[in-house]
């Protein structure tokens, strides 16, 4: 089975799978799964591919290892992301190869994202319903006022 024909079975659309190996440059499932979490809240994510448009060039050329934690990465996107989010700037290279997932551990990470999308998907709703909240009230707040200032 394919690595997109993996994912969309694990539920992710036919273009977020497409997304996620084109990002990686098909370098894995694992690297996909990561590019997906990484980038499923993006406002863009559901926007068709533009073949037009180029990715930046990497910030790195091979394999590289965060001397400042220690992970390691298989693409240089993923190691461009990690200094991005997480500040580190030490990388070395490294000759390590990333070790493939394991069924169990693939249906693991699937969950984690997953439970990750929901948990944020879970506050953008809560949030919601405060500013709803917040909306009603105030809404209320000026048809007091209209009454009041009719009454006077």
């Amino acid at each position: 089975m394919s690595d997109k024909a993996t994912l969309i079975e694990f539920g992710f659309t036919e273009l977020r799978a497409e997304k996620a190996l084109r990002a990686t440059s098909n370098s894995g499932l694992q690297q996909a799964l990561d590019w997906l979490e990484a980038h499923s809240n993006d406002a863009d994510i559901d926007d068709p591919i533009s073949e037009s448009s180029a990715p930046p060039p990497p910030l790195f050329q091979q394999q590289q290892r965060c001397t400042d934690c220690g992970k390691q990465f298989a693409t240089p996107e993923l190691a461009q992301y990690h200094a991005t989010k997480s500040g580190h700037a030490n990388f070395a290279e490294s000759t390590e190869a990333v070790k493939p997932l394991s069924e169990a551990e693939k249906q693991e990470k699937l969950q984690e994202v997953q439970r990750k999308i929901a948990a944020k998907r879970a506050q953008r709703e809560e949030e919601a319903r405060a500013e709803q909240k917040q909306g009603e009230l105030i809404r209320r707040k000026a048809g007091q006022d209209m009454t009041e200032a009719w009454s006077a």
